[in-house]
């Protein structure tokens, strides 16, 4: 990639923020960046792609940068940005599961923020939570992209088979394991790896910027 910094950000109607990585340099004394026609590439996984879609689309038609999106199979995400990595292939931005953050930060796959970040208008109504998962060793590396919704599911069946309560589930990761292995007691079919059960993916995923150009937001 070049070595000139642009900014970019996405915004959707009904989102405060959506997505957003900026550069080191103040672009024509912008912090925010510019707008020049610049085409950006951006990673994400499948997953996500039913709402990344909207916000590509949003930035695409408001601005003239542009966004060059790729779905990656959700199984092969973290393969393939490791030997991107290593290759020193990184896409321009890339979407991170909040897990993954603290070592892909560390690591020094992403780009320090922290000064676009903080004085970005209006950050006080971006979810803090987000931020802060993607801050590491005081420096801010992401801002939140697609949030989602973790819950716990259970068998309740199974529950009473294992002598447990059926209708209160784990308040939290002890409380799960002993209810897996309790559940796993029973042997036979009743059990499964995900036993006593849990249920959708990432409660958020905060997008850094990686290397390359991005664009101005507005």
């Amino acid at each position: 990639m070049g070595l000139i910094k642009h900014t970019l950000a996405f915004a959707a109607a009904a989102s405060v923020t959506a997505i957003m990585a900026l550069a080191p340099a103040h672009a024509a004394g912008n912090p925010l960046g510019v707008d020049d026609g610049t085409h950006l590439t951006l990673w994400t996984r499948v997953i996500t792609q039913a709402r990344a879609d909207a916000l590509v689309q949003a930035y695409n038609a408001s601005h003239k940068n542009h966004i060059d999106v790729t779905y990656v199979p959700t199984d092969e995400y973290q393969t393939k940005i490791g030997a991107a990595a290593a290759a020193n292939s990184l896409p321009d931005l890339f979407s991170a599961d909040v897990v993954f953050m603290p070592n892909w930060t560390s690591a020094g796959l992403f780009q320090d923020l922290t000064d676009h970040i903080t004085s970005m208008p209006n950050i006080q109504n971006v979810a803090q939570a987000a931020i802060n998962s993607s801050t590491w060793d005081g420096k801010k590396y992401g801002m939140p992209f697609v949030v989602d919704l973790s819950v716990w599911m259970w068998n309740k069946s199974l529950f009473k088979q294992a002598g447990l309560d059926p209708d209160k589930g784990p308040a939290n990761f002890d409380e799960f394991i002993a209810d897996a292995r309790a559940v796993q007691k029973l042997g036979g079919d009743s059990t499964a790896p995900s036993s006593p059960g849990r249920a959708a993916a990432a409660s958020c995923s905060p997008t850094g910027r990686s290397h390359g150009r991005t664009a101005s937001r507005s």
